[in-house]
């Protein structure tokens, strides 16, 4: 909303990948291929949320690199000249 651009390689999901109407918005704005959502469950279209939501939760799953500690346990991010390296332990 400041108008100023914000990018990262690898996004923690903010409350824990909740549906919010902003949701899209800040994951596309953000542009990060990896998205990592730190909860107890995978993420689920709430009831009522609408089409937009289940768009979006398609769209996060099928176009980037996404991960659920509920869904891959323990994961760890590596940063390095070959780009981002994902490893997960269940």
């Amino acid at each position: 909303k400041r108008g100023g651009r914000i990018r990262a390689d690898v996004l923690v999901a903010p409350h824990h990948g909740g549906w919010e109407r902003t949701l899209p918005e800040f994951v596309r704005a953000v542009g990060a291929e990896t998205i990592i959502v730190s909860s107890s469950r995978d993420l689920r279209v709430p009831i009522g949320a609408g089409p937009a939501a289940k768009r979006f939760y398609t769209e996060l799953r099928t176009h980037r690199r996404y991960y659920c500690t509920a869904r891959n346990g323990w994961t760890q991010i590596r940063f390095g000249a070959g780009g981002v390296e994902v490893r997960t332990m269940r």
